[in-house]
């Protein structure tokens, strides 16, 4: 059974570049059906199970970009997006979930 995240909390981190490069791959599962005369066994199809999501950023740091007023250099820019994503939460006790919207 898949529980749901929760609503989005408002707090955000924005990719100025479109990914790089991007992968994603699904598990599906399968469960032997219970028959018990069939000579075969039968797998019938349960669901997606867990998937990955695989991006690959470029930070420009040349000015070229701008990273937003919000981040003073690339360095701050990615310790915001790795704070937000992997960091422990005291009172969640885990990392946020996290939610990835591609617009574009």
């Amino acid at each position: 059974m898949m529980r749901r995240a929760p609503e989005p909390s408002g707090e955000r981190w924005i990719a100025v570049i479109n990914p790089a490069s991007y992968q994603r791959s699904f598990n599906p599962m399968y469960e032997a059906s219970k028959e018990s005369s069939a000579p075969d066994t039968t797998m019938i199809f349960k669901g997606i199970g867990q998937n990955d999501l695989n991006l690959s950023f470029i930070v420009d740091g040349t000015g070229i970009v701008p990273l937003g007023s919000q981040y003073s250099n690339v360095d701050d820019y990615i310790d915001k997006f790795m704070d937000m994503v992997y960091d422990f939460k005291g009172a969640l006790h885990r990392p946020y979930y996290l939610l990835v919207s591609w617009e574009g």
